[in-house]
């Protein structure tokens, strides 16, 4: 029996310890006792309960090594051979009723909508694939819901295909929210989109002076009235992020209390936040000049977060994303995962579709974009290539992060390249045992419990673990 390399260790008071696994994303406290069998991998039997549980959370394996072979060949089999999963931006216009400084569609926004011709051949496409089982499509703008009539009726049309061929259909529209009535939700819902992203710039002042239709009305009331409208007539999940800068970073705990003064927390409503990035970085010629807005210190605003997922704890307020676990899934990643612009060009990525740089091809042939040495440089990374990627424990559960900032070269300072999360991945792994109620606050550990950089990578046993060729996966059975 081995320990598995994902485990990572919260040292408690009184000897004890939270441990987490990233590949199982379980989270477990340990007394003494519990914990000295774990690191020895000493049990009183094979039948030992405890062996059994850590087994049962993958904190123990027979072959640490081997569990990590397991996840490197199921996830690049999953993502990259198999068809199961498939997930689709459809960018329904660049046009937008908001001029954001930092968007990164630039700031000449084309009115121009997604037609049913090139949604025609998306559909195509997509029935192409016959193990097809999820089909997940989010629609994009600029501001998507200007096209709202089209994206009702569009995923109409995908919702009908998908429940005719048995495929699980699910669908999220990206908003600003200023547009998101109940009526228009309902319809959504109808359609098919059962959620929806909406972006807040923080608290009335720093939002209504960078998000508003015109120079002389706000948006910050109109979308909170919005979002509460429509929790209580629909029964739509509405996320809310906070696009986080050094001009409403300040302010956000105040948000956040508004949020819960007005009481439109509910079970289908939570909040999460974000650095805004450089929109400079796709290399748009009329990028908004935002430089002096971005937060580069990555350590403070790791500390901010978590005070503002505790602030939202205190509000009894989900939290949507705390710690990244979403295993790397996303467009660039999954082969067969596109983002459509109006033109109905193909990218891997939706941050740059407005760069025709970045384009792959078009919806007329998604096999020949496929082909392109665009598709294949994107395509072919994994975090288990990455010489600091596959030495971290966390890579179980992030798998790099997002790919962006290891794909792209002009992305590449974006932002730090792993999840900000990770420079307080203790504290974070104590917040959540707190909501648990697997510790209480007094179980914390001044000394032994902070975040040591250290302790979150191992030594890589490179003469036992490859990333195999792709055809040698064809014959691996998907997670």
């Amino acid at each position: 029996m081995e320990t598995s390399f994902f485990n990572v260790k919260v040292p408690l008071k009184h000897g004890e310890s939270l441990v987490y696994n990233s590949a199982t994303q379980q989270l477990l406290r340990l007394n003494p006792l519990e914990l000295a069998k774990l690191n020895t991998c000493q049990f009183d039997s094979i039948y030992d309960p405890l062996l059994l549980m850590l087994r049962s959370k993958g904190m123990v394996c027979e072959s640490a090594p081997k569990q990590y072979q397991h996840l490197i060949n199921s996830d690049l089999a999953d993502k990259k051979i198999f068809s199961r999963s498939m997930s689709l931006t459809l960018m329904m216009t660049e046009g937008c009723n908001f001029s954001c400084s930092y968007c990164n569609q630039g700031l000449d926004k084309d009115p121009k909508k997604i037609d049913q011709s090139t949604v025609s051949k998306v559909l195509s496409y997509v029935s192409r694939h016959e193990d097809l089982r999820k089909l997940h499509i989010s629609w994009y703008g600029g501001e998507p819901l200007l096209a709202f009539k089209e994206i009702v009726e569009f995923s109409t049309q995908f919702k009908g295909f998908c429940k005719a061929q048995k495929i699980y259909y699910s669908s999220s529209v990206l908003s600003n929210g200023y547009l998101l009535s109940p009526e228009k939700a309902q319809k959504l819902l109808d359609a098919g989109v059962k959620n929806a992203q909406i972006s807040m710039d923080g608290y009335v002042d720093s939002h209504d002076s960078s998000r508003f239709p015109s120079k002389h009305t706000g948006s910050y009331n109109k979308i909170l009235d919005n979002v509460k409208d429509v929790l209580a007539a629909t029964s739509m999940n509405i996320v809310v992020r906070v696009n986080v800068s050094k001009r409403n970073i300040d302010g956000i705990p105040k948000l956040v209390e508004d949020i819960s003064r007005r009481e439109i927390p509910c079970e289908r409503f939570s909040m999460y936040f974000a650095l805004v990035y450089d929109p400079s970085n796709s290399q748009l010629e009329d990028a908004g000049d935002v430089g002096t807005d971005i937060i580069s210190e990555y350590q403070e605003y790791a500390d901010a977060e978590l005070s503002f997922l505790r602030c939202l704890d205190s509000h009894h307020i989900k939290a949507a994303l705390d710690i990244d676990e979403h295993m790397g899934d996303c467009l660039v990643t999954r082969h067969n995962s596109f983002a459509i612009n109006p033109y109905g060009d193909l990218f891997k990525c939706y941050i740059p579709i407005s760069n025709p740089t970045f384009k792959l091809g078009d919806v007329s042939d998604f096999d020949a974009a496929k082909e392109s040495d665009t598709f294949r440089k994107w395509n072919s990374w994994t975090a288990f290539n990455d010489e600091y990627c596959k030495k971290c424990r966390l890579v179980g559960s992030c798998r790099g992060g997002c790919p962006l900032h290891f794909v792209s070269k002009p992305h590449e300072d974006m932002g730090m390249h792993c999840p900000t999360s990770k420079l307080c991945f203790n504290e974070h792994l104590f917040r959540r045992a707190i909501n648990n109620g697997l510790v209480s606050k007094d179980d914390w550990d001044e000394t032994l419990s902070p975040t040591k950089l250290s302790s979150l990578s191992f030594e890589y046993p490179s003469d036992c673990i490859q990333v195999p060729d792709l055809v040698s996966l064809k014959g691996v059975k998907p997670t």
